[in-house]
């Protein structure tokens, strides 16, 4: 899924409708460095459901980047 500013707000009503057991949040360091990863992290866990973070990477990820989160 993606999360944009918009849709961050009703993040804890998707995640209900969706019932994940489990996120991967993957965002690059810009959108770290915003907070927004921290935010969304925060929702979720408030939400129950466990996350796993990947945000070691740059902007367009080339395949070793890609291989290093799998």
């Amino acid at each position: 899924m993606h999360v944009d500013a918009k849709l961050m707000k009703e993040l804890g009503a998707v995640s209900d409708a969706v019932a994940p057991t489990e996120v991967l949040l993957v965002c690059d360091a810009g959108i770290v460095r915003a907070g927004y990863a921290d935010r969304v992290h925060e929702i979720l866990d408030a939400a129950g459901i466990p996350v796993t973070r990947f945000d070691d990477f740059s902007e367009n990820p080339d395949g070793h980047m890609c291989a290093a989160g799998a």
